[in-house]
């Protein structure tokens, strides 16, 4: 009986934190908001020691238009 209950608060608060995810519009990112960095020829690479968040070089970033879904 106990595996019953705690499977159904399991179930509950997962509706819940699904809710509340898919409500939140603060995590959505459109196209203009995409920053990109390019590679130049002549431009040193920065040395990174130890763990750092580092922008990546972009060499091709593929066709930036965009379209309409039609089902």
């Amino acid at each position: 009986m106990e595996m019953l209950i705690y499977a159904v608060v399991a179930i509950v608060v997962s509706l819940i934190v699904s809710y509340s995810m898919a409500r939140s519009q603060q995590n959505k990112i459109s196209a203009q908001d995409v920053e990109i960095t390019t590679a130049e020829e002549g431009v040193t690479n920065k040395v990174v020691l130890g763990t750092r968040d580092v922008k990546a070089s972009v060499v091709w970033f593929g066709d930036q238009a965009t379209q309409a879904i039609r089902k």
